[in-house]
């Protein structure tokens, strides 16, 4: 029987609408695989670029405050801006900062810190700041800032640097001086020899840490504290490292070599004997080469001498009175017109002293000699070692010994028989120049005479009874 063709064709038809409507679930399919594809990517994206937050510092719970004055006060405070600033979105708002601290107080502190709990309470408006300074006001120590100072005033290097350094830095803290002050008072502190050495250095410090690490290092050079290399070659020297030789005593080896090469004495650079055979090991009365000198070494106070400089002479009184006087003469310049040449010459008698932060010229002095017409106003505080006060009421300008460069001197009291001081300005231009531990110039000079060594008698003016008389002159930054 043969197929019904009507029947054929709607199988057909049938076949081809299964077909189109399989094709079209496919592309369906595709377009959501493809979507989700697109999706899942931008959701991998996103979660990529999601960085973790970071966990602040874990700090511990501030100790309970109970109304301690003094350094427990201070402890609370830096413990509680600890952990305000180790959680800073948590501590955003004046109030959760004051809930923070008002949470670590107990006893007496609770109870003073009441009129602040109710601020919270009445939600009034209130600084944070107000409440840290009305804690310190309350609990800090008023006292300590002025102990702190008097402690710097009095402190002075009796042992090493370092000892002197922790002692300094544990009331500069306290004393909220200005990093400059406190760079001042710690060299004016330090050994005669390390604030030398400073002073030879020509170097200027931003902090005082920069001073402190200088000033040990400097005292390592003098003690031999430095490591010691064990290595057996000798390593090359440093060309810009500080010779701190001179200052502990010692020749260093070029200078050694030089010596040696111009025929002289290691001790007193002297030629014609060895060091061995030098005069100056056997006899307090010496012979100085001093050839080049234009500063004044600090001689022993065993020896008792005068020696001739040029025009001038530099007098060591003896172990009564171990001090350094040198007779200048100078020129006081004038806004009159007058020249150099048209005014007298003076000469004076200076003590040579490194604690003096100013060159001085005696009061009495510049008025029995009329140099008070030459001189400025000028007004100054005047603070002696003993602790006195005196004011300073004039500036001079004096061109010393020659020197066509002026020297300001500041006019004022002084309690001893010397017309003046030669302090750390005088000391700044000539100390290089001079080894003062040996007594001896290290450079030379055509333009200045060789100087003998004769002996000196006691000078009427010094002290009889084994005491020396009181230094003067170390300038406040006042005025």
């Amino acid at each position: 029987m043969a197929p019904d063709p009507a029947k054929l064709q709607e199988q057909l038809a049938k076949l081809i609408e299964i077909n189109e409507e399989e094709q079209s679930l496919r592309k369906q399919a595709e377009a959501a695989l493809a979507a989700a594809a697109t999706t899942a990517a931008a959701t991998a994206a996103a979660i990529a670029a999601i960085k973790p937050k970071p966990k602040g510092p874990q700090t511990g719970d501030p100790d309970k405050f109970d109304g301690s004055r003094g350094e427990k006060a201070k402890q609370y405070v830096r413990q509680i801006g600890l952990a305000i600033m180790a959680d800073p979105e948590r501590y955003d708002t004046d109030k959760a900062k004051l809930i923070l601290s008002l949470s670590f107080l107990k006893g007496h502190a609770s109870s003073w810190a009441q009129p602040w709990a109710l601020k919270i309470f009445l939600a009034e408006e209130f600084n944070y700041d107000d409440y840290i300074n009305a804690f310190k006001c309350m609990y800090f120590d008023s006292e300590k800032k002025v102990r702190a100072e008097a402690a710097l005033r009095i402190l002075k290097q009796t042992k090493s640097v370092m000892e002197y350094t922790h002692e300094f830095n544990r009331f500069a803290h306290d004393s909220g001086w200005e990093a400059p002050t406190l760079i001042s008072q710690y060299r004016q502190g330090l050994k005669r020899e390390v604030r030398l050495a400073i002073v030879v250095s020509r170097l200027t410090f931003e902090t005082l840490t920069d001073i402190n690490n200088l000033a040990l290092q400097i005292d390592n050079e003098l003690n031999g504290a430095a490591d010691i290399s064990t290595s057996t070659s000798r390593p090359s020297p440093n060309p810009d490292a500080m010779d701190l030789s001179s200052m502990k005593g010692q020749l260093s080896e070029a200078e050694k070599t030089r010596m040696m090469r111009a025929g002289q004495c290691f001790c007193c650079g002297v030629k014609g004997h060895l060091s061995r055979d030098c005069p100056d090991k056997k006899t307090d009365l010496k012979k100085w080469d001093c050839s080049g000198m234009i500063g004044v070494p600090i001689l022993s106070s065993k020896e008792n001498l005068l020696v001739s400089v040029g025009a001038s002479r530099i007098e060591q009184r003896n172990e009564i009175d171990p001090r350094l006087f040198v007779p200048l003469s100078f020129t006081p310049l004038t806004n009159t017109g007058a020249t150099p040449h048209t005014l007298n010459t003076f000469t004076a008698n200076f003590l040579i002293d490194s604690g003096a932060t100013h060159d001085v010229l005696g009061e009495s002095y510049a008025r029995e000699n009329g140099l008070l017409a030459h001189a400025t106003a000028s007004e100054r505080t005047i603070s002696g070692f003993d602790g006195s006060k005196s004011r300073s009421s004039s500036d001079i300008s004096l061109l010393i010994d020659n020197n066509p460069t002026p020297s300001n001197f500041i006019i004022t009291k002084l309690k001893d028989t010397y017309d003046g001081i030669l302090g750390m300005p005088w000391i700044r231009q000539h100390g290089h120049q001079i080894d003062w531990r040996r007594k001896r110039f290290l450079s030379a000079d055509r333009n200045i005479a060789t100087a003998s060594a004769v002996s000196s008698s006691l000078p009427t003016d010094a002290s009889q009874d084994g005491i020396t008389p009181e230094r003067h002159a170390r300038l406040n930054d006042k005025g």
